[in-house]
């Protein structure tokens, strides 16, 4: 019998994201932890699409490099940052990141109403 051919689906990064802001995904901590942006939270890179991973029963860890190609195949637009994550807290993004993500993001709209 052939093998179920696995893979990793948007909804499995959803749900790890669901599943960190709960609390229940462990991650490293420290300074200049690779995290994406989701729904107004930093969330760790590679941890979590390593987790979204394992709830697809793929069973792979993600190195950086890896998580960035994957994240960036799920998601229209993707921001990613250097943070400090201390205490598995994660990080809510603040007033002028969000002011110049809406700006990012009118000039990129912008471009396609031309």
């Amino acid at each position: 019998m052939p093998l179920k051919n696995i893979k990793m689906e948007k909804k499995h990064i959803l749900q790890a994201i669901q599943i960190c802001r709960a609390g229940q995904m462990p991650f490293n901590n420290g300074e200049s932890i690779y995290c994406f942006l989701f729904d107004n939270t930093w969330f760790p890179l590679r941890a979590t699409v390593s987790y979204a991973s394992q709830i697809a029963g793929e069973n792979l860890e993600y190195t950086k490099n890896d998580a960035m190609v994957k994240i960036h195949d799920m998601f229209e637009y993707v921001k990613i940052r250097q943070i400090n994550v201390q205490n598995n807290i994660l990080s809510n993004i603040n007033t002028e990141e969000k002011l110049l993500e809406i700006s990012v993001l009118s000039s990129l709209i912008n471009t396609l109403a031309i």
